[in-house]
């Protein structure tokens, strides 16, 4: 990973902490999903390529949807209330400067309440009201509890493509902040599928499905994040981590609704950042030398998921 790119990611980890924490609201079916995944074992280095150290990263991850309420107004369209369940926790084992940067373990788990409402034909509402624990197990206090919120407004150009735009909200810098927010769902209808969503975080993967048993998904594009509150010398702060990944997943369904899935191919990217929890620390420029990062890494994963 070049100065540049390492720049831009320090620069928008803090941002996406809102999209990380918004659990994926654009939803309407119960599902399930639990996942483990590994990141092997890379140097931590500066952009002039001084090492501080190895480190490696294992994640468990729990994602629960349950819509409260399902209405159909007069023109055929969903009208829905529903909670999401997300739960992320890692352990990173790290060595020398590296073990002390990064923490040896995060607890992400939040819970969301979400109303999906249509406008018009063509326009339509989503509203979002969480909270959660961003903090190390053995480090949770009240400081660890984050609130987040997000409205967007929606307009679907045509049935594969919308954009949208609004405001998310968070108090990961202390005082609550709002932040503008941006929405783009995107789908193809052909042989091989392409969908691209940035709701929560950024995905942009393309699939095929082979008979009724077998599905093909390459993630050509992933991130995802993890924030963590903690104290320092009497002062709160904020560890943030992001992802950028590549793979394949394979799946195979055993009924309609419950298959297996794997997960093999890079982690391209995997920075850090720390920051103090004030809003004028949020876009703070950190010193050349303090920008740090992990080299590229194996990306194994492997998981259940249930729905429909």
């Amino acid at each position: 990973m070049n100065f540049a790119t390492k720049i831009l990611m320090k620069n928008i980890i803090c941002v996406l902490i809102l999209l990380f924490s918004m659990n994926g609201f654009i939803v309407k079916a119960q599902n399930i999903e639990i996942s483990r995944t590994y990141l092997s074992r890379t140097w931590f280095a500066d952009h002039q390529e001084n090492r501080y150290g190895k480190g490696d990263f294992c994640q468990y991850k729990l994602e629960y949807i349950q819509p409260i309420s399902v209405k159909t107004n007069k023109k055929g369209q969903n009208i829905v209330w529903m909670t999401s369940l997300n739960g992320k926790y890692a352990r990173l084992q790290n060595s020398e400067e590296a073990a002390i940067i990064n923490p040896d373990d995060i607890l992400n788990f939040g819970v969301n309440l979400t109303h999906i409402r249509p406008l018009s034909f063509r326009w339509s509402m989503v509203a979002t009201l969480g909270i959660g624990i961003y903090s190390s197990p053995h480090e949770i206090c009240w400081n660890s509890l984050l609130a987040n919120g997000g409205l967007i407004f929606i307009f679907k150009i045509t049935k594969n493509f919308s954009l949208g735009a609004g405001t998310g909200l968070t108090n990961s810098y202390g005082l609550p902040m709002i932040a503008p927010m941006a929405y783009i769902q995107w789908q193809t209808s052909r042989k091989i599928k392409f969908d691209l969503n940035i709701s929560s975080g950024l995905k942009f993967n393309a699939y095929a499905q082979f008979g009724k048993r077998f599905k093909l998904t390459w993630k050509m594009i992933e991130l995802d994040g993890m924030s963590s509150v903690f104290k320092e010398i009497g002062k709160s702060k904020l560890y943030s981590t992001m992802t950028v990944s590549s793979y394949l997943s394979p799946s195979v369904y055993f009924t309609s609704k419950f298959n297996l899935f794997i997960d093999a191919g890079v982690t391209m990217a995997r920075g850090s950042k720390i920051t103090e929890r004030e809003i004028k620390y949020m876009f703070e420029k950190q010193k050349d030398e303090d920008v740090r990062s992990f080299r590229p890494a194996l990306h194994f994963g492997v998981g259940l998921r249930y729905g429909f």
